[in-house]
């Protein structure tokens, strides 16, 4: 194609240069003879408007002059050569500046670059061996080249990496490292070929690869299942448990969860029988929402951080065995092993982040004693009874407050004056918590609840008291009707004096 366009371009340039030597050799060239005719004419002219205001000796002069000029044109034009003007230089000197450019592309330019965007479609597309060959051989020589480049080596060792010539992956990719063209593409795809050439291990080598990878992609799903796979296969299950945890945390695709889900439960029944953790027992049911977040995580009676957290990405409906312990705690030397009581909390979320509550589900177990064999059942619904609104209330873990302080969930009617429409009452150290409003939380027994929106918010309050007050807690007021689910974070200090 490249050289079509060029082709193309060369005629162009040579029929412009044909018409610009046709144009010249048509027209008549402007000598010297010409000009000095030009002169005598305008001299003629000036002569006969002078020649009532000039004396005699002026016009003798001047018809000297006249006559000096026209001597000059007729000797030019006796001693003027007539020699034709050469109609083929002007297409020798463009067919020669037209190969010159054409050698040079070839020698300096790049002919192959105009196919490299369509390379892996043809590798992938590549129906016999040959094809494969041919577009392999191109990609070598262009990458052996000056212009081997990032793109080229990419696509080479990917693409003995479809053919399962592993050895020739870590070979060109050592290549491509000593000329500075290797990428994390080529990276991942060096480390499986030497995992497989290595018997399932991450050499020592293949390690400093991994090491830079990681740099630039924390636990990068392919290096954790590869890690995973190692420690399994030498036995180390805490290791292989830590590692399939971080991969399972990340939505990375149905196929991974078949292979690694599996292999979890197995390596929880293989770890040490002194183990101390809690054992999650979890039933999901009427998932209406798709890719959803499932976390489960325990926490302490102080309102601080989560300990231990294991997250799923695109939960679905079904059975779910868990472990939360030491190795899925949040913060180094913060573990769960170490704390005497905790409750568990199971909860869908839109959001992966574990203290984010907004349009949450979730239900939370008793207190309980991490230890070898504790073990928690819980059942999780999406679905909400049409006539209560489900409320999840969490405290921001940036602030804190005492365990006994009250927490108040209170629905209003939306700008109608007078008292709540209903409220409710929980303590700190019962978040996070999940409830449902209806009916029959309603403050007095008579009052109907709307069928549209209410407005629902919820309070810690330091006073003890119902009433608003300095040092409050409060969470941002959000519509709901029943049938709904909401989420109310706890985020906001109340400061009266500083409000108009």
């Amino acid at each position: 194609m490249i050289f079509l366009v060029f082709a193309l371009a060369l005629a162009v340039v040579g029929y412009w240069i044909h018409l610009d030597a046709k144009y010249h050799l048509q027209r008549r060239r402007w000598t010297r003879r010409d000009a000095n005719l030009a002169i005598h004419e305008e001299r003629k002219s000036d002569l006969t408007d002078e020649q009532f205001s000039t004396g005699e000796d002026e016009k003798e002069e001047a018809s000297d002059i006249d006559l000096i000029l026209l001597d000059d044109v007729d000797d030019e034009a006796s001693s003027e050569p007539n020699s034709p003007t050469s109609s083929w230089f002007p297409y020798v000197t463009g067919g020669t500046l037209a190969v010159l450019a054409l050698v040079g592309y070839m020698i300096w330019g790049d002919p192959f670059a105009i196919r490299m965007e369509k390379i892996p479609e043809q590798i992938q597309n590549a129906s016999t061996e040959e094809d494969l060959d041919e577009i392999m051989d191109l990609l070598h020589r262009r990458n052996s080249s000056r212009h081997g480049d990032i793109a080229s080596a990419n696509y080479l060792i990917n693409g003995y990496f479809i053919r399962g010539d592993f050895e020739k992956v870590v070979r060109e990719h050592k290549f491509a490292e000593q000329r500075g063209t290797n990428s994390i593409a080529s990276d991942l795809d060096r480390v499986r070929a030497a995992f497989e050439l290595d018997g399932y291990r991450i050499s020592d080598e293949s390690k400093i690869v991994v090491d830079r990878i990681l740099a630039d992609v924390p636990d990068h799903p392919l290096i954790l299942q590869l890690q995973a796979l190692q420690s399994y296969a030498l036995s180390d299950f805490t290791s292989a448990r830590a590692y399939i945890e971080r991969l399972l945390r990340q939505p990375v695709g149905q196929p991974v969860v078949a292979v690694f889900d599996p292999m979890l439960d197995r390596v929880n029944n293989n770890l040490d029988p002194d183990h101390v953790g809690v054992r999650v027992n979890l039933q999901i049911e009427n998932l209406r929402t798709p890719n959803q977040w499932l976390t489960v995580f325990a926490h302490i009676d102080d309102g601080s951080a989560p300990i231990a957290v294991v997250r799923r990405a695109n939960a679905t409906p079904g059975n779910y065995t868990l472990l939360l312990d030491d190795i899925v705690s949040m913060v180094p030397g913060r573990n769960l092993s170490s704390f005497d009581r905790v409750a568990i909390v199971a909860r869908l979320s839109p959001s992966s982040n574990v203290a984010d509550v907004t349009h949450a589900s979730q239900i939370q177990s008793g207190w309980i004693s991490p230890s070898p064999n504790a073990t928690v059942s819980l059942r999780l619904t999406e679905s909400v009874a049409s006539d209560s609104i489900a409320v999840t209330v969490a405290l921001d873990q940036g602030l804190t407050a005492e365990q006994d302080w009250p927490v108040f969930i209170v629905g209003r009617r939306i700008d109608t004056p007078g008292p709540p429409l209903l409220v409710k009452r929980v303590l700190v150290s019962d978040l996070p918590i999940s409830l449902s409003l209806s009916s029959n939380d309603t403050m007095l027994p008579d009052s109907e609840f709307p069928d549209g929106d209410i407005e629902v918010f919820a309070r810690v309050s330091s006073s003890g008291s119902a009433s608003r007050s300095e040092n409050d807690i409060e969470s941002e007021k959000v519509r709901a009707r029943l049938g709904q689910n909401i989420g109310l974070k706890l985020d906001k200090l109340v400061k009266i004096a500083e409000e108009p």
